[in-house]
């Protein structure tokens, strides 16, 4: 798996695990659905739920003759490329005021 972002150095975890930084490769020893998690300081989190479906060459009869019979090493290499949202914190009088507003929603409920 490659797996790439813009910007690049956001931190990658494949099911909850810390993989590295964009741009980077991970092997992988089965077919499925893996989620990819990527987290940038300044950028929301970006996860994403992913296929990893088995090629043609992977399902009987063809595996055999691959794995086996012939000669030649055969990758199976999935690309993934992600853009991430900048994070733009609300100015602090908005903040407040929206902090206020909840506080007042908060008292007036039952």
């Amino acid at each position: 798996m490659r797996i790439v972002s813009d910007p690049p150095e956001a931190t990658v975890y494949i099911d909850g695990e810390k993989i590295g930084k964009t741009p980077t490769e991970h092997s992988f020893d089965f077919y499925g659905t893996r989620e990819v998690t990527l987290v940038k300081k300044g950028y929301y989190i970006s996860s994403h739920k992913e296929a990893i479906i088995a090629p043609a060459f992977q399902t009987f009869p063809l595996d055999f003759f691959v794995d086996i019979i012939y000669p030649f090493t055969v990758e199976d290499n999935h690309n993934f490329y992600y853009t991430l949202k900048p994070h733009i914190p609300l100015p602090k009088q908005e903040k407040e005021s929206l902090l206020e507003r909840a506080e007042d929603y908060r008292k007036e409920s039952p």
